[in-house]
């Protein structure tokens, strides 16, 4: 993942010799770097970006175990830009940082085609193979099986949850798109052992057009179309509505939460950033970032399908892809849903 940077190795100079001390003679710590107590390793992995602290914690053991409660949140404020993370051929998955440098890092969960990425919020992903759904943060390694999912049409699909997996109040909320853009919610909260399925008939007059994204803002879930409908579900009352977005606020009508943002990997010239060939379809999953100041509104990044521009008679290159908040969350390996 690269080298520890510079001005990482000066903080961890300084910090290290003002509690170690010296020798005598002025010149020397005391004690070796490596017998750091563990407070002062914990102060400096908390003061980390997500690759400086993966390169900290492959030191060695101990410096591993002490940066356990590091997240690398200083690149995931709100007015940070996402990072996009390229997978779908091997466990060699390609990292571009907000910066546009390219990073190489060996993600087993994500290799081979076998998962796909459903939902990404605040540094977690929420992956799906087959039946089996599950959160995951590439960086640290951190899984969190839910149960599986009951036996749905995942041809058109969205995905979010409510909060972090380790909060206490996380909900978890699957939609599902049929032909005739009938909908089928599937929700699970913390601590459930199985799935609440949710059926919508839709008006054939307003049917919402193909889901591509979702999100939670006060007891509901928000279902957003290709177009400009959007499906809300309340988890309290359990009721269904869909609304008409219109870009411009006026008098009496709600304005919704979010800033929102469609064709974003287009937008930021991503296949250049990327260096792939025009062989390359690729297959977005969204984002939902932390709220963004003056009215405290969420970000949204659309999912979207990129073809590929091939010449004629090339063979096509399938990947997947997704934006994602550089955190790292560290979880035990016994931790239950």
């Amino acid at each position: 993942m690269g080298y520890v940077t510079f001005q990482f190795l000066l903080c961890f100079k300084s910090l290290s010799e003002a509690i170690l001390g010296r020798t005598c003679k002025g010149d020397k710590p005391t004690r070796q770097w490596s017998d750091l107590p563990h407070e002062l390793l914990a102060l400096i992995a908390g003061g980390l970006g997500i690759i400086d602290l993966l390169s900290f914690r492959g030191v060695c053991k101990d410096w591993n175990v002490a940066s356990r409660t590091a997240s690398a949140k200083i690149e995931s404020s709100p007015l940070r830009e996402p990072w996009f993370l390229l997978y779908g051929e091997s466990s060699q998955c390609l990292l571009l940082s907000e910066s546009g440098r390219r990073y190489t890092i060996n993600i087993p969960e994500l290799g081979n085609g076998g998962a796909t990425c459903i939902a990404s919020k605040n540094g977690w992903l929420l992956l799906r193979i087959e039946n089996s759904i599950f959160f995951f943060c590439p960086f640290s390694g951190s899984k969190i099986d839910l149960p599986k999912l009951p036996n749905s049409n995942f041809s058109n699909y969205a995905a979010t949850f409510s909060s972090p997996p380790t909060s206490q109040d996380c909900i978890v909320s699957v939609v599902c798109q049929n032909d005739t853009s009938d909908l089928e919610l599937c929700v699970i909260g913390r601590g459930d052992n199985e799935w609440k399925n949710h059926k919508r008939k839709c008006n054939k007059e307003i049917p919402p057009k193909k889901i591509k994204c979702a999100a939670y803002c006060e007891e509901e879930f928000h279902f957003f179309d290709d177009a400009d409908k959007l499906v809300a579900f309340s988890v309290k009352s359990l009721q269904w509505n869909i609304f008409r977005i219109i870009s411009q606020e006026k008098p009496g009508v709600g304005c919704l939460p979010y800033y929102m943002r469609r064709n974003y990997f287009e937008t930021k010239n991503m296949r250049h950033q990327l260096g792939l060939g025009r062989d390359v379809s690729i297959s977005i999953c969204g984002m939902v970032s932390l709220a963004i100041a003056p009215r405290n509104r969420e970000r949204i990044i659309f999912g979207e399908f990129i073809n590929a521009p091939q010449p004629q008679g090339s063979e096509e290159r399938s990947l997947k892809g997704v934006w994602i908040q550089p955190r790292f969350f560290y979880v035990p390996a016994n931790q239950s849903w």
